[in-house]
């Protein structure tokens, strides 16, 4: 973890922390549960429990009713809740100190970072729990099963370690079960109605209010495994983008929101053959120019975006210019 990387992180979380006057009184009273430098606790998660049976971390945790109620319910597990919005993570750490809770802990950063916090194969479990869908096409890199996390991912977990994601959005669980898989993960107990016949383990927040409401959850397990030869791994990418989605967005109507997403990037990638060979020799170095770290830390545009913004750029100045001379000219 570079020293520039430090400072940035830290200034965010500073940043932050300042939305609301109480905010840190009430992190200072809970200090007991933070981990104020997770970095430095690389590879050394265990020493806060070395008893604990598993290692989980918890990717957004919220207000917390999961995590306290997970930890309450399986106390020979250490859990490890990060959380980027501190006005939240301050809720679920008063929870964790009402219960008296030994065997979890806060961490105040992004998921983007997790190799930087946790070393290879330290953690055991992950759980993604009703993570922002970002469903804009040029939003899909922001999702947590995005292959980018998902690499990201197998760098922290353990030999058969496992992901256990759940979500109300059925557009992403969908685009989901077919972007893990590409990524050397096996799903398994996939459901895409897990309350059917009544509450199944621990609910979030969010998820006791769809309960109630009667909103379909999806659900699914993926373990880790060993990564797809380059050739079957572009075989599925193509399935991928173009067969499957293709399906889904018939059997969901025009205009579904990620299934239109989804068949204009099939559409666009099918063209540059080139340029796909680059993206599949950049996806197996794990290298990719485009890639962009959350919260500012990296935002690089592809070269063509780019010019083709550069593009629409220059034609937008002309446009208002003209429009600004034929005004001088009437006036």
């Amino acid at each position: 973890m570079t020293a520039g990387i430090h400072h940035i992180q830290e200034e965010f979380c500073a940043m932050r922390m300042r939305k609301k006057k109480n905010l840190l009184p009430r992190m200072e009273a809970c200090s007991s549960c933070l981990v104020r430098d997770p970095f430095t606790m690389r590879g050394q998660w265990r020493t806060l429990m070395p008893d604990a049976k598993e290692l989980r971390v918890e990717l957004g945790c919220g207000k917390g009713r999961f995590t306290v109620d997970t930890a309450l319910s399986e106390p020979d597990v250490l859990l490890i809740a990060v959380e980027k919005v501190p006005d939240a993570m301050v809720v679920a750490m008063e929870r964790a100190m009402d219960a008296g809770l030994k065997n979890v802990f806060f961490v105040d950063g992004d998921a983007a970072l997790l190799p930087d916090m946790f070393a290879s194969g330290e953690v055991d479990r992950l759980y993604i729990n009703f993570c922002d869908p970002w469903p804009k096409s040029n939003q899909k890199k922001r999702r947590l099963t995005h292959g980018n996390f998902l690499k990201q991912y197998r760098r922290v977990l353990a030999d058969g370690g496992q992901i256990h994601f759940k979500t109300d959005n059925d557009k992403l669980f969908a685009w989901s079960v077919e972007e893990i898989p590409q990524f050397g993960f096996q799903l398994s107990e996939v459901t895409t109605d897990l309350h059917k016949d009544g509450p199944v383990g621990v609910m979030t927040d969010y998820e006791r209010k769809f309960f109630n409401e009667g909103k379909n959850i999806n659900r699914c397990v993926a373990t880790l495994g060993q990564l797809p030869d380059p050739a079957e791994r572009a075989q599925r990418q193509a399935a991928h983008r173009v067969h499957g989605q293709h399906t889904q967005h018939r059997a969901h109507g025009a205009g579904d929101g990620l299934h239109d997403d989804v068949l204009q990037e099939a559409a666009a990638d099918a063209v540059p053959v080139g340029l796909e060979r680059q993206h599949e020799r950049r996806d197996a170095d794990g290298e990719r120019a485009d890639e962009r770290h959350l919260d500012g830390l990296e935002r690089v545009l592809p070269r063509q975006q780019h010019e083709q913004h550069r593009q629409r750029h220059g034609q937008e100045r002309l446009h208002q210019e003209q429009r600004r001379r034929a005004l001088q000219v009437v006036d």
